[in-house]
C-alpha cells in the first residue's frame, strides 16, 4: 500500500481531535472526582469540617490547628498550600470515618471559585483570617475580594462557629452579617481571645505570644519565628476552644510546631550560612514585617533577597525603592531579583553605592551569591514562589541545580520536583528555527533593529504588531527586501551611508527571546548591538519614547528578549497604544482591530518612532552605546 503523505491540514484535524478528546477524558474525571467527593463527605456524619480562608496565613493557620487536635483526635487536613477546588475535593475524599476533625484549606483566584468548595466542603466551624488586595484586580477591588472570601461565613449553619478576625474591619462587616456564633481574635479590646503581646528575635527568641481568654492569662511558647505568624497562633487556639479543648491542653504542643514550606522558614547551611525562607508569597502589605524581623536579628552580616512583589500595579515603581530603602536599613546588602528588580537602583544613594543590587533573574543572582555570602551570614529570601522560585538560591548553595527555567509558573517547591537537578526538557515555545549556512558567509550591519510582534495575517494590524510595522516603514522607505532565515526575517538598509539590519523575529510575541539571541548569536552581535521596538499599553495611543534600559513590566515579549539575552541593558523604542479613556484588559485590546481613529494616531505614533530611531542610531553605529537615553 502507498504511504499517504500527512498534510498540514491534516495533523491539524489530528490535534484537534486529540486535544478534544483529551478535554472530555478529564472533564468526565473531574465530574466523577466531584461526585465522589460529595457522597464521602455526606456520609461523614460525625466528622467536623473546619474551612480556613482568607488573604494571607491560611496554611500557617491549618497546620497549627493539625498540630492542637491531633494530640487527643484523628484529624485530617490538605497537604502543604494545596487550596483550589480541586484540593479540597481531593481532601475530602481522603477523609475516613474516623476521622474526628477534617481541616481543609479554601483559597480563591477569581468571582465564583470559592461556590465549588464550600458547596462541597459544608463546614462546621469557618475562619476568615483577614482580606487584602491579593487577586484584587481579578475581583475589581477589595470588596469583590471581600464578598467572595465572606461566602465561608455565610455558608455556616446556625449551630457553626466563625473564628474571625476583629482587627480587620471588612472582617468585621462579614461578621456583622454572621447567623452563628463568632469568637472574635485579634488586639482589639472586643476580642474574646485577645492578642496581648508578641516577641521574636534570632537565633535566641522563638515566637512567644501573650494572649487572654475567658478572663485568664497565656503564655504560649512557639518554635515558630518572627510576630507575624502571632495571629495565626492566637487563630489556631480559637479553633481549639470551638472544638471544646481547655487552652491549657492546646498550648503545650505549640512549642513543636514547625514552620511551613517558605513562610520565616530557618534553613541552616554546613557553610556558616543561614536563610529565612519567606518565599511563598511577597505582596506590598506583608513586605516590612520580615525585614523588620531581619533587622532585629543577631548576625555577623544579614542579606535581604527580594523577589517579584505580587499584587503588581502600574504604580510599583516607587514601591519597590520605598521597600529598597527599608531593607538597606535592616540589612547590609540588598539584592532584588525579576524583571522590575532595577527599580530599586533608584533608592542607591549615588553611583558608588553598592548596597542594593538588581538581577533580572536566579541565575545572575545566584553566580554573585556565590562569591558574596561568607559564614554568620543570615540571609532573607522574600518573594513569590510562583513567579521566582527563590529557594532554587538555597538548593544551589548545597549543589549546583540544573533548572533555572523563570517561565515555570508552577507554584509547588522546587525541592520536590524531578527538574531541579536533572536537566529539565527544552520548551517547545523555544524552540527556533535553525539559521541557514548561507547567513555565515555574509556580513550583516550593527545596530540590529528587533521588531517585536506576531507573525500571521490576523495580528497584521493589531497593536500588538507595532514593533512589526515600525521596521516594515523603515525597510519601505529605504529600498529593503526581506529574507527568512529560519529564526525570522532579516533586512539590511542604509540609512546615509550607514549600515542596519532589522530583524522580525519568527515567534509569538510572549516567547520573542530565543530567536533574537539565536539570531544575535549567528552574526556576532549582543544586546548592547540591539535597538528593540515594541508596542507599550502604558502609553497613549501613538505617544513614542525611547528608553536606554530596564525591566518588561507587564510585557512579556520584552521579559522574553532579556531572559534570552541575560541582560536589561539595551536600548528600546517604545509605541504608545492605549486609546484615551480604555479601562479594560490590555491583553483583549492589543490583539483587536483598531478603529480608523485609532489607526490613524498609531499610524502617527509610527511615523514619529522612525524619526526618533534615526537618532538612536548614529550614536549605536559609532560605537558609543552608552549614548542612547
Amino acid at each position: 500500500m502507498p504511504s499517504i503523505e500527512r498534510t498540514p491540514a491534516s495533523r491539524s484535524w489530528s490535534a484537534k481531535l486529540h486535544h478534544g478528546v483529551r478535554w472530555r477524558v478529564a472533564k468526565g474525571y473531574d465530574l466523577l472526582r466531584t461526585r465522589a467527593a460529595r457522597l464521602n463527605r455526606a456520609r461523614l456524619r460525625d466528622t467536623r469540617f473546619i474551612g480556613i480562608t482568607g488573604s494571607a496565613a491560611k496554611t500557617t493557620t491549618k497546620d497549627l490547628i493539625h498540630l492542637i487536635l491531633s494530640e487527643s483526635h484523628a484529624v485530617i487536613s490538605s497537604q502543604d498550600s494545596r487550596n483550589i477546588p480541586v484540593a479540597v475535593e481531593r481532601t475530602i475524599l481522603q477523609a475516613r470515618a474516623r476521622h474526628e476533625f477534617c481541616v481543609v484549606e479554601a483559597g480563591v483566584r477569581w468571582p465564583g471559585e470559592a461556590d465549588r468548595s464550600i458547596r462541597l466542603l459544608r463546614p462546621d466551624i469557618g475562619v476568615l483570617t483577614m482580606i487584602r488586595r491579593d487577586h484584587s484586580r481579578a475581583f475589581g477591588g477589595v470588596d469583590g475580594i471581600a464578598a467572595e472570601k465572606a461566602k465561608m461565613i455565610e455558608a455556616l449553619p446556625p449551630d457553626g462557629i466563625a473564628v474571625l478576625n476583629i482587627d480587620d474591619p471588612r472582617v468585621q462587616e462579614i461578621g456583622a452579617r454572621c447567623r452563628c456564633r463568632i469568637l472574635w481574635v485579634g488586639r482589639d479590646a472586643g476580642a474574646d481571645v485577645r492578642l496581648l503581646d508578641a516577641r521574636s528575635r534570632w537565633p535566641d527568641i522563638p515566637l512567644e505570644v501573650e494572649i487572654e481568654f475567658e478572663g485568664k492569662h497565656h503564655v504560649v511558647r512557639t518554635g515558630l519565628w518572627g510576630t507575624q505568624l502571632a495571629s495565626a497562633v492566637a487563630t489556631a487556639l480559637a479553633v481549639a476552644a470551638a472544638c471544646g479543648i481547655p487552652l491549657e491542653r492546646a498550648i503545650p504542643p505549640l512549642v513543636r510546631a514547625s514552620t511551613s514550606e517558605g513562610r520565616m522558614q530557618i534553613v541552616s547551611h554546613d557553610d556558616g550560612v543561614t536563610y529565612i525562607r519567606d518565599d511563598f508569597k511577597a505582596p506590598h502589605w506583608a513586605m516590612m514585617e520580615p525585614i523588620a524581623f531581619l533587622g532585629d536579628s543577631i548576625a555577623r552580616r544579614k542579606i535581604a533577597i527580594i523577589g517579584t512583589i505580587s499584587d503588581y500595579s502600574s504604580d510599583s515603581k516607587p514601591r519597590y525603592r520605598q521597600i529598597a530603602r527599608e531593607a538597606r536599613a535592616n540589612a547590609d546588602l540588598v539584592v532584588f531579583i525579576g524583571p522590575n528588580a532595577h527599580w530599586a537602583e533608584s533608592a542607591r544613594r549615588d553611583d558608588s553605592d553598592d548596597s542594593i543590587r538588581a538581577f533580572f533573574d536566579p541565575r545572575s543572582a545566584a553566580a554573585f551569591l556565590r562569591e558574596t555570602l561568607r559564614p554568620g551570614d543570615l540571609v532573607l529570601l522574600k518573594g513569590s514562589n510562583k513567579a521566582d522560585h527563590l529557594s532554587r538560591l538555597v538548593y544551589d548553595r548545597e549543589t549546583p541545580i540544573a533548572c533555572w527555567r523563570n517561565d515555570c509558573r508552577v507554584n509547588m517547591n522546587c525541592g520536590t520536583c524531578r527538574w531541579l537537578r536533572e536537566a529539565p526538557p527544552p520548551d517547545p515555545r523555544a524552540i527556533v528555527a535553525p539559521i541557514p549556512d548561507w547567513v555565515a558567509a555574509q556580513r550583516f550591519p550593527r545596530p540590529v533593529v528587533v521588531g517585536l510582534g506576531n507573525p500571521g495575517e490576523r495580528f497584521l494590524d493589531t497593536p500588538h504588531n507595532a514593533g512589526y510595522r515600525l521596521v516594515d516603514m523603515v525597510a519601505e522607505r529605504h529600498g529593503g527586501e526581506w529574507k527568512d532565515v529560519g529564526a525570522g526575517t532579516v533586512c539590511t538598509i542604509e540609512i546615509e551611508g550607514r549600515g542596519v539590519t532589522l530583524f522580525k523575529p519568527a515567534a509569538l510575541m510572549n516567547n520573542s527571546g530565543p530567536a533574537v539571541k539565536r539570531w544575535l548569536d549567528a552574526i556576532g552581535a549582543d544586546a548592547g548591538d540591539c535597538v528593540v521596538v515594541y508596542d507599550e499599553f502604558d502609553l497613549p495611543l501613538g505617544d513614542t519614547r525611547r528608553k536606554s534600559k530596564g525591566g518588561g513590566s507587564g510585557h512579556r515579549g520584552v521579559r522574553s528578549v532579556i531572559q534570552a539575552l541575560g541582560t536589561m541593558e539595551f536600548p528600546r523604542i517604545r509605541i504608545g497604544v492605549r486609546p484615551e479613556g480604555y479601562t479594560g484588559s490590555a491583553g483583549a485590546r492589543v490583539l483587536a482591530s483598531l478603529a480608523p481613529e485609532d489607526e490613524r494616531l498609531l499610524s502617527q505614533g509610527l511615523n514619529e518612532g522612525v524619526g526618533v530611531l534615526a537618532a538612536m542610531l548614529e550614536p549605536l553605529d559609532s560605537g558609543d552605546r552608552a549614548g542612547v537615553s
